[in-house]
């Protein structure tokens, strides 16, 4: 049995309740319809609540934007090292803000590059006026005419203020890229009144030239861009001795380049530049300029003229050239580089020369450096003795390990490990090493290995047959 529908009264003749019009007009058109009662509360309820939720979600506004950014440029740029130019860095917001000035801090900040070196430092408080988006910074580039790789510098905001918020592109990285030219011109030996130039290029301080010339040790000056500076001891070492002899025109240096440290040979004049410290030399530069400076620039330096270095180098007639391989003894004060060249500390020839035994050096692109003992035999010491000019070395007793003789300096390479010479080769650098390249060794010198040679007299010493002979 259906429900009645409600009668006698119409929507228009309700009186004024609680329930919005909207919801009572449904209700009454349902009623009229004859709605079920159960359906006609759930439909009463759902209205209510519908009604409720549009009343309270928040108004939709027009005016709501977001809010602008203030950056930089984030990408790097590069400019050259040039008297004149500078870095220009724009700063600019992402919209304009027609209300309100926009101001942000600036400063730069060191990578590669230093401030008041290669650049001007730079910093202040940069504003952006009402109205307008961006505005311009510039930092002065510094041409220091010393040549070196590229070197950066980072421009950098922070603290802004206004309707604008902080861009994550904040800091932009400069490169300087540098135009000079390799600036050493010269090297020379000062000591006493005399400049020595080369071996045969002795002059007084007037600039005239010496008919005799036989000066080949003193203070180590360099010329840069036209000055004569000198070389601070720091680091200094005999391969950047040897580097020195050999750009002025000699063989070498004495005991793979005799340094002498702590202005040996007299300090430079105060008013000199000191161009070069924390040298680096590997030893095959042929000038050097060329060589690598640690942690340090052309010119920089922590060093006063009481460090000033000084070098001796070998004669150019000495015949011991180190190159392709030579070897030498050392023993005591006497260096050994045959049966009848035997020289002392300074280079000076021994007229009597008996010594046959000593630590082993080995010459490698004219530098000396040493042999570590691992797999050395009396195969190994026999080649070196007949490398030398010595008929052999002796049997049972020609080799030496553990630094018998001494070990070489810290400064001193070790040149060659893990031979396996068969006995029949003419030259050390002729024998086979087990996997490992010239330079390459596990050792220290606490392993150099050293020889004794057999007398030139010796009768029936001859070099064993190659294989197969």
């Amino acid at each position: 049995m259906m429900n009645s529908p409600v009668r006698g009264r119409s929507c228009d003749s309700l009186p004024p309740r609680s329930l919005p019009i909207q919801a009572e007009q449904r209700a009454c058109t349902v009623r009229s319809c004859g709605m079920p009662i159960h359906v006609l509360t759930i439909l009463l309820a759902a209205a209510l609540l519908a009604t409720n939720a549009l009343a309270a979600a928040p108004a939709i506004r027009d005016d709501v934007t977001e809010r602008p950014k203030i950056g930089i440029g984030a990408a790097t740029v590069s400019v050259p090292e040039k008297q004149g130019v500078s870095a220009a860095f724009e700063v600019s917001l992402t919209v304009p803000d027609p209300a309100q000035d926009t101001s942000v801090d600036y400063t730069t900040v060191d990578n590669t590059a230093r401030a008041q070196l290669d650049y001007v430092a730079t910093s202040g408080r940069l504003t952006i006026l009402a109205g307008a988006i961006a505005a311009m910074i510039f930092v002065p580039i510094i041409d220091d005419s010393v040549p070196e790789d590229p070197e950066s510098f980072r421009m950098v905001l922070s603290n802004q203020s206004g309707n604008a918020d902080l861009s994550r592109h904040f800091a932009q990285t400069v490169s300087i890229v540098d135009d000079d030219a390799p600036a050493q011109g010269g090297i020379r030996l000062v000591r006493d009144d005399l400049d020595v130039y080369a071996p045969d290029d002795c002059r007084d301080r007037q600039g005239n030239a010496l008919a005799s010339c036989d000066v080949r040790e003193g203070r180590l000056e360099v010329e840069i861009d036209g000055v004569w500076g000198t070389v601070c001891d720091d680091h200094w070492t005999d391969i950047n001795a040897a580097v020195a002899c050999k750009e002025l025109g000699y063989p070498g240096s004495v005991r793979n380049g005799e340094r002498f440290l702590a202005a040996y040979f007299g300090a430079g004049d105060e008013s000199m530049p000191i161009w070069f410290d924390n040298l680096s030399c590997y030893g095959d530069e042929n000038r050097l300029i060329d060589c690598p400076l640690f942690q340090t620039r052309i010119g920089e330096h922590n060093c006063g003229h009481d460090e000033d270095v000084g070098i001796r180098c070998l004669s150019d007639d000495s015949g011991a050239s180190p190159q392709g391989g030579a070897l030498r003894l050392a023993k005591d004060d006497v260096t050994a580089y045959g049966p009848d060249d035997c020289r002392d500390g300074q280079g000076n020839v021994v007229e009597t020369c008996s010594t046959r035994e000593g630590r082993l050096e080995i010459a490698h692109d004219g530098v000396w450096g040493t042999v570590c003992d691992d797999y050395w035999t009396d195969d190994d010491a026999a080649v070196a003795c007949r490398q030398l000019g010595f008929p052999g070395s002796e049997p049972n007793g020609g080799r030496f390990l553990k630094a018998h003789f001494g070990s070489a300096g810290d400064s001193v390479p070790i040149w060659l490990d893990d031979m396996l010479c068969h006995g029949h080769e003419e030259r050390l650098v002729d024998c086979p090493r087990n996997n490992v390249e010239i330079g390459e060794h596990n050792c220290d010198h606490e392993e150099d290995v050293g020889v004794r040679c057999l007398p030139e007299e010796t009768p029936g010493a001859t070099a064993p047959l190659a294989p197969g002979m």
